[in-house]
């Protein structure tokens, strides 16, 4: 619809943006390619996407362990990590750097790094880290590594408490409860 000079009348322009919008739509849904990947993508994609890390089945990753405080605890830990059934500790450095060359020379795959002063921090019930390094790219080895290293401190930091509670004169169970007072 023009005026008489050629003009689009402005109803027309929008009934024509309308027309076209609809036209669009219509193509959209009409084209099986595209209706896959709208609708079918959606749907089939996460599946797929999580399927290899179901078994969950990556073991002993290698890691480094760099040892700063040579305590009694610290050699514990240690232990506890390389026991663990995700981790692995393929080799002891004394400083970051060595441990860092390892790293990226893909002899392990994360590094754990106890700080020098750790028992002295955890005896004294202070704040005592415990700093992990892993290698994101790879997120399954990441997260088994992360979650080795997590459940290890999380199960030496309980042990002490349990160990505390115990000398301050509770039973065993007494301890534990206290520990953990809501079991989930």
């Amino acid at each position: 619809e023009d005026d008489h000079a050629g003009r689009a009348l402005p109803g027309a322009s929008m009934k024509n943006v309308w027309k076209v919008w609809m036209d669009e739509y219509r193509a959209i849904f009409t084209d099986a390619g595209v209706a896959l990947i709208f609708f079918g993508a959606i749907v089939i994609y996460p599946f797929f996407y999580s399927l290899p890390d179901l078994p969950e089945v990556l073991r002993d990753i290698p890691v480094a362990v760099v040892d700063g405080d040579h305590s009694a605890l610290s050699r514990k830990l240690i232990r506890m990590l390389d026991a663990h059934e995700n981790l692995a500790v393929a080799a002891r450095f004394g400083d970051l750097e060595s441990a860092k060359k390892a790293f990226f020379q893909r002899e392990a795959h994360g590094i754990i790094v106890i700080p020098a002063g750790f028992e002295k921090k955890a005896l004294r019930r202070e704040q005592a880290t415990v700093v992990l390094y892993g290698d994101a790219s790879y997120f399954l080895t990441y997260r088994q590594t992360m979650l080795g290293c997590t459940q290890v401190v999380r199960t030496l930091s309980a042990g002490m408490d349990i160990r505390r509670l115990q000398a301050k004169g509770a039973t065993p169970s007494q301890a534990l409860a206290l520990r953990a007072p809501v079991q989930g």
